[in-house]
């Protein structure tokens, strides 16, 4: 048997939780790699309360603790096991709230095809109290043909640039552990590989959808086509659990290619408390008008789902929303939604074009969904070329935004990204030298 690969990832980062009476979440994911190995992540999602916080320095509370891991294979007998002490610090403040933080953390195995049994226990430091964990993990020989991985639930997906310890494919993923979901938890946001998409040349298609304890389909996508961008391919879904009663619940993924059907799926629940999600402080009676327009902001799927709720639904996504972005979880305010709002009063003033506001502008609204552009290079109109403003982002891995007064209106229009998520007019070389773009 070949030496198993350990790789051990720990992040220390709060995300909100459904409270329950359990101590700490565990649960896994099973990806493909090379060499018929299996890579699989396991996550740990620990809520504040299940740990005893001492005060400490610096008027801090801290809460020390220990996780330990075993995975031993059935056949074989041969163990791996991977221990590790880690500390969470909170600022020892009036208004902390941790009743609804939690600390994920993550370890990653390569293992070869068989049955496994997975040990785990969280052991308190503070109070000397252990918890532990058991549960079976089957790893498969992998298939030549069509394939998918387990699905990952997740609180958050969002690009990444950072290389951090949950980037996978260019994305920052952070699991839900819990698979707990609530009436103010109600964004189900899924990651899944697709495998060997170029092993047939049909088109591949897939759809996603929910079932209850009684097998019946109670929401459910409609089927999509897989773009086939390589041999390996990366699927997100996102569902609106609103509509939903408390209970139990199983998410499903179906991908058809040529004759080859193959299906995944997980189950989760709808545990609505009494507890509620702290409401949003508003500073102002901006923040109040205004925390809602996300359009501004959001991508893909995620605005995409955002544009077909109703007023009232854009409402409470967007409480959830500047929830989870807050930089600074353990005050009651959103600094991201203060940042925001800031932004939006800049676009309106410094983009307005007669009676459209900035935000509606080309220029405001990349903006707004970037950030300040780290340089801008403004280019006079000649006889050839129109006027035009290069926009550069040093910070994002060079992205490059080209908008020009096409009409000659002053209003400037959005004719170059070096992205595909923002458009490029085909002709826009028609319209300012080429070689602004290159030479800049």
């Amino acid at each position: 048997m070949k030496k198993l690969i350990i790789i051990f990832l720990s992040l220390l980062m709060t995300s909100e939780f459904v409270y329950s009476k359990e101590k700490f979440y565990f649960d896994y994911a099973r990806f493909y790699t090379d060499y018929n190995m299996t890579h699989v992540e396991f996550y740990y999602y620990i809520p504040l309360k299940s740990l005893k916080y001492k005060k400490a320095k610096n008027n801090t509370i801290e809460a020390h603790y220990e996780i330990y891991i075993k995975v031993t294979n059935d056949s074989t007998k041969q163990s791996y096991d991977s221990k590790w002490s880690r500390v969470s610090i909170a600022p020892l403040k009036k208004n902390t709230n941790l009743n609804r933080k939690s600390l994920v953390d993550k370890v990653d195995f390569q293992l070869l095809p068989g049955k496994y049994k997975v040990y785990t226990y969280l052991l308190d430091k503070s109070s000397k109290k252990k918890y532990e964990k058991s549960i079976d993990v089957r790893i498969k020989q992998q298939s030549q043909g069509l394939a998918l991985s387990d699905l990952e639930m997740t609180d958050l997906i969002k690009e990444d640039t950072t290389r951090s310890l949950f980037n996978r494919n260019g994305l920052l993923i952070l699991p839900n552990a819990s698979r707990n979901y609530a009436k103010w938890k109600y964004i189900l946001e899924t990651y899944l590989e697709i495998y060997n998409v170029n092993s047939d040349s049909s088109d591949c298609t897939i759809r996603y959808y929910i079932t209850d304890t009684n097998g019946d389909t109670v929401l459910s996508n409609n089927w999509k086509k897989v773009e086939k961008l390589g041999n390996d391919v990366v699927d997100m879904n996102i569902f609106n659990l609103l509509a939903l009663k408390d209970g139990g619940y199983k998410l499903n993924a179906q991908c058809v290619m040529g004759k080859d059907t193959v299906g995944t799926d997980k189950e989760f629940a709808i545990k609505t408390y009494q507890e509620k999600l702290p409401q949003l402080i508003f500073k102002n009676k901006d923040e109040e008008k205004e925390y809602y327009h996300l359009e501004y902001i959001l991508t893909g799927n995620n605005l995409i789902f955002f544009k077909k709720l109703n007023k009232e639904g854009r409402k409470n996504y967007a409480k959830y929303y500047w929830s989870r972005m807050d930089p600074n979880r353990d005050t009651p305010y959103s600094e991201a939604l203060g940042k925001f709002i800031n932004n939006l009063k800049f676009v309106d003033r410094m983009f307005r074009q007669g009676d459209r506001k900035g935000r509606e502008t080309d220029r405001g609204r990349i903006y707004l969904k970037y950030g300040k552009p780290d340089q801008i290079i403004r280019k006079g109109i000649s006889q050839q070329y129109k006027s035009a403003e290069i926009w550069k982002y040093y910070n994002k891995g060079g992205i490059t935004f080209v908008f020009s007064d096409i009409n000659s209106t002053g209003d400037y229009i959005l004719i170059y990204s070096s992205i595909p998520m923002e458009r490029t007019d085909p002709n826009w070389k028609n319209y300012i030298d080429p070689l602004w773009v290159q030479m800049e």
